[in-house]
């Protein structure tokens, strides 16, 4: 959040309390967002009554043009999965393609926008190799659309971290994966390892923030988590289990730096750990979704966006903007990401839309903001 966020006030933008309470059932297009995950109970009374019904769009108080264009987007995570391929991970290869597609189907349950890169040799590496099935997987080992891209390249035991940074933007369109990733959408890495990294997790947080702001975010704001499945105990355990190479600890320190968590490898199967890493996963973008482009009438314009959500049985609540603080410190509203990327939801405005997974989070383009 700049430093001119942070000074403007109800005054200096020239908008009385009395103004901005009209402005609230100002007549406002939307723009719907499937809100889900259950979890945590919301007061929706910290909002003040909810509002009448959104009504067309119409000419605001004391004669100022108020008209919102609006478009529909859902919440989105960008998946990069990889596999070890090395002979002692047999099992967890066979495992794998046997419940990969438990991944999708759990985050489809909620509407969301998913992708899925999955980095691991298709063919070559004989019993090891890795084959994506449909529904996730395209026919014959294939990409799936903008769904699911296969890379096809051998993960070596120890290699995971410099092979991800390596064919990020690979000149050989097989080996790339840059272009499936979107920006502003929340990167979850799930690599899947029974040993350490020979590039230590600093220097891959470091190269890999260089790419691009927009993708992986700032050192202060990073759009990235870790949510590795090593050689450890599960998390917040840190010790080695029984079968494997090494606990991990660079996806560990990758894990910890990004507020993810680690799972174990050494379990019978991974179908209990992607179920994990998918609900860890919808846990992690419930409350915030990437700043969508304005319809080809309208503009941007950051000081005129308002946010709303609408619970399934209800009607929408108005959310201010809170940038006094970071959502972390006590914010109760919504702010921008500090690259104005994201709208995030902090307090009880968050605690509201995991307590209806039915809900929709609108974001309305237009009228001037209104500011708790």
């Amino acid at each position: 959040m700049n430093a001119e966020w942070m000074r403007r006030s109800p005054e200096r933008s020239g908008m009385t309390k009395s103004k901005r309470m009209r402005l609230t059932g100002a007549a406002c297009g939307v723009l719907s967002v499937v809100g889900f995950l259950a979890c945590g109970d919301a007061n929706r009374e910290d909002f003040g009554p909810p509002p009448p019904p959104l009504p067309e769009p119409s000419q605001p108080p004391e004669g100022e043009a108020c008209v919102e264009a609006f478009a529909e987007t859902r919440r989105a995570v960008d998946i990069i999965m990889s596999i070890d391929q090395s002979w002692s991970m047999a099992e967890e290869v066979a495992s794998l393609q046997e419940n990969v597609n438990l991944l999708p189907t759990l985050l489809a349950e909620t509407g969301l926008d998913y992708r899925v890169v999955m980095m691991a040799a298709i063919r070559g590496a004989g019993k090891y190799g890795v084959c994506v099935p449909p529904p996730l997987g395209g026919p014959d080992c294939s990409a799936n659309g903008n769904i699911f891209r296969p890379v096809d390249y051998l993960v070596d035991s120890r290699t995971t971290l410099d092979q991800l940074l390596m064919t990020f933007d690979h000149p050989v369109s097989k080996f790339a994966w840059r272009d499936v990733l979107r920006p502003g959408v929340l990167k979850v890495f799930v690599p899947i390892t029974d040993d350490d990294s020979s590039l230590s997790g600093k220097d891959f947080d470091a190269d890999l923030l260089l790419r691009e702001k927009a993708l992986f975010g700032t050192p202060s704001s990073r759009n990235y988590i870790f949510f590795p499945v090593i050689g450890s105990n599960d998390f917040p355990a840190d010790t080695l289990c029984l079968s494997a190479s090494a606990p991990g600890y660079e996806y560990q320190y990758l894990a910890t730096l990004t507020n993810g968590k680690w799972f174990s490898v050494c379990r019978p199967s991974l179908k209990p750990v992607l179920e994990e890493i998918g609900k860890a996963t919808r846990e992690a973008i419930s409350c915030e979704v990437a700043v969508p482009e304005p319809p080809a009438d309208a503009t941007l314009d950051f000081d005129r966006i308002n946010v709303r959500i609408t619970p399934k049985d209800g009607s929408p609540v108005v959310v201010p903007q809170d940038p006094s603080r970071p959502c972390t410190e006590g914010a109760d509203g919504w702010q921008f990401s500090e690259d104005k990327k994201k709208i995030l939801l902090c307090g009880s405005a968050c605690d509201l839309v995991k307590s209806d997974p039915a809900a929709k989070f609108n974001v309305g383009f237009g009228c001037n903001t209104v500011i708790r």
